[in-house]
């Protein structure tokens, strides 16, 4: 596991240059987009807003939409939200232009959660070369830049799956045994659902699960937690404080899930792309699995 610390001769200060510029260069602003959009033929934007209206109203320009309720998973699981079929995103990148040395920029109107859903996705399959806009589209807006209703341009391309990468997500088995071990488990839904004052839902459907409550062990970190008001991500210090804070060791074994996958990919995003932990797993079919069987344990809280 490459951490930024690991370094002695690096003082406190440019430890927090170095991890300030590791999170510039994936969670990019309005202003570097704006210069990449004039000069890089490379570039593909793709957004995930809430719904498709949003997309039509307006967009950034040459944005490329995505539905995120359908688009980006299995359509053989659409209950569980699973990652697509190799097969199928090599469709949907192929028919969207992406081109396997292109450069992607991901947005979206709902404070990034489609994004870092996407962002786990497109590395699972191999393609590094990518990025969040930070804050989404929204912070676009804000910041004075165009918007358009103009559907871009699609040239299609030949996309291929050169690999997948290995330890991304786990099984419901293992969770199960990391009840009982030393890896750590982030619930990364409302408190509320957590504790279970309120069902669980799964997100892309909004159908509410069987059971209440969360995995026993599971500290909860709401994802919004995670974010500034206006959407952008918090500086890693801050980050690094609200999960230790919580109990939870940034450096150790960590397994996260949600309600159906969608929302644990943002601590997965936070601890592999921002803290530098390879050591983090995503449990992908989360508690829209979990909560549903009979045989697994849950966890109330008053």
């Amino acid at each position: 596991m490459f951490l930024f610390c690991a370094t002695s001769s690096l003082s406190v200060n440019d430890v927090a240059a170095q991890e300030k510029q590791t999170q510039s260069s994936i969670l990019v602003s309005p202003d570097w987009l704006a210069d990449e959009m004039k000069s890089n033929k490379d570039l593909v934007i793709i957004d995930l807003p809430f719904r498709k209206t949003n997309y039509k109203v307006e967009h950034i320009p040459g944005a490329i939409m995505l539905d995120w309720r359908v688009d980006i998973i299995d359509s053989k699981r659409v209950d569980l939200y699973r990652l697509p079929q190799k097969e199928d995103l090599e469709k949907l990148m192929s028919k969207i232009g992406v081109k396997n040395d292109s450069i992607i920029v991901l947005t979206d109107d709902m404070a990034n959660r489609a994004s870092v859903r996407m962002y786990y996705t497109l590395k699972y399959f191999g393609h590094d070369n990518v990025k969040i806009l930070n804050g989404g589209t929204a912070v676009w807006k804000a910041s004075g830049r165009k918007m358009t209703t103009d559907q871009p341009e699609i040239t299609s391309s030949k996309y291929k799956v050169s690999e997948t990468k290995e330890g991304f997500f786990v099984q419901m088995e293992a969770v199960e045994k990391a009840i009982d071990n030393d890896w750590q488990l982030i619930d990364g839904r409302p408190n509320e659902q957590y504790t279970g004052a309120k069902p669980g839902k799964a997100f892309h459907t909004n159908k509410a699960h069987k059971r209440l409550g969360h995995i026993p062990t599971a500290k909860n970190i709401p994802w919004k937690a995670n974010l500034n008001k206006d959407g952008t991500f918090k500086s890693i210090e801050e980050l690094r404080k609200l999960y230790e804070s919580s109990g939870i060791d940034t450096e150790g074994d960590v397994v996260t899930y949600c309600n159906e996958g969608l929302h644990a990919a943002m601590p997965w995003f936070i601890f592999r792309e921002l803290f530098g932990n390879q050591d983090i797993r995503l449990y992908d079919d989360s508690m829209a699995e979990w909560a549903n069987r009979d045989d697994t344990p849950m966890k109330k809280t008053k």
